[in-house]
């Protein structure tokens, strides 16, 4: 399966007064055509900062990319012109935010700004986008004759479906939805899930899932990748992630420690002890060796190389033991 989206060695930094905030730190990802990757971490991880890197949406200043390849369909979007990427931006690639309220203008009715859409990508009458609009809007389960109200006449589920009819309309090879469900209830959760994946199957769109829920990745992803301190720590089939028979990654431990389970008699879950490191101060060596359990004193000193295992990859110094894992990267001294 040939590869939709291919990111090679980001680097994204933030240079503010207060100093360097080291965002995203050599960065490799892949993502097939048609699947969806599930992007899990912490809040800091770098997880949005690698969403907006993607459409070229890093505010500059203070943001910056220092360094790195985005390959979208075998072409380097950092190498894009202004003109280039806006014609991409909502057409090839588009992207659902967090806050529903955020992305959409209070002062215009939904029908118009899905339109709006329409008409900067697709030569087609004003007529022809408001009847695509009012279609759209029906895909995504909301009345046609709704398309003349206001964001604030909707409730949260509604106003992320219009948000993820925005986002669909012109029928995009990739989506990234960011946090998507974040802010409503269990019940509209599962249902805006379940429209995504419908209407994901039905145009055939790969997309980026970044979410903290990990529920959500086992029941929704192909394939998942672990952020931490604005590294991909780990990477995997959902399946590789999931098993908890393999070797994995301390932080992916903890993440699944802190999850409760339906066959545990325990009485008090496993929190990862400590914090997020400073981003504009990350420790020395591995930066996740202050909250280990398994740190020796070769993960204070050199960065971690990247092990694999087919499909499975973990950068983690301990992984060096495993006679399972063969070495894919060095890890340099600090």
């Amino acid at each position: 399966m040939s590869h939709i989206l291919e990111i090679k060695d980001l680097q994204v930094q933030y240079h503010t007064e207060d100093g360097t905030v080291y965002a995203l730190n050599h960065v490799d990802l892949e993502l097939d055509d048609g699947e969806t990757l599930g992007l899990v971490g912490e809040t800091g991880a770098g997880k949005t900062t690698l969403a907006k890197s993607i459409m070229r949406l890093i505010p500059d200043p203070p943001g910056k990319i220092e360094g790195g390849v985005i390959e979208f369909e075998g072409r380097d979007l950092l190498k894009a012109s202004g003109a280039e990427i806006r014609a991409v931006r909502g057409n090839q690639i588009s992207m659902i935010f967090q806050d529903p309220m955020s992305s959409l203008n209070p002062v215009v009715r939904v029908g118009e700004q899905i339109a709006e859409v329409i008409r900067v990508h697709e030569k087609c009458t004003k007529k022809e986008a408001e009847e695509k609009a009012m279609e759209m809007l029906e895909t995504v389960g909301i009345p046609a004759e709704r398309a003349g109200d206001f964001p604030h006449q909707f409730s949260g589920g509604m106003k992320q479906r219009v948000v993820i009819a925005m986002a669909l309309v012109c029928e995009p090879e990739l989506v990234i939805a960011d946090e998507p469900t974040t802010a409503l209830d269990v019940t509209i959760q599962a249902q805006v899930l379940e429209m995504m994946e419908n209407l994901k199957n039905k145009l055939n769109t790969s997309m980026i899932l970044i979410t903290h829920d990990l529920g959500v990745v086992a029941e929704t992803c192909d394939d998942v990748a672990i952020m931490y301190a604005g590294e991909i720590i780990e990477y995997g089939t959902v399946e590789d992630i999931f098993d908890m028979e393999k070797s994995h990654h301390p932080y992916t431990e903890g993440l699944f420690n802190s999850i409760p389970r339906l066959n545990d008699t325990s009485e008090r879950l496993k929190p990862i002890p400590g914090l997020m490191p400073d981003p504009t101060a990350l420790p020395c060596g591995c930066s996740f060796h202050p909250r280990c359990p398994y740190c020796s004193s070769k993960c204070r000193q050199a960065e971690p190389g990247v092990y694999h295992s087919g499909t499975h990859k973990i950068r983690c110094t301990r992984m060096a033991d495993d006679h399972t894992m063969t070495d894919d990267k060095e890890g340099g001294a600090c």
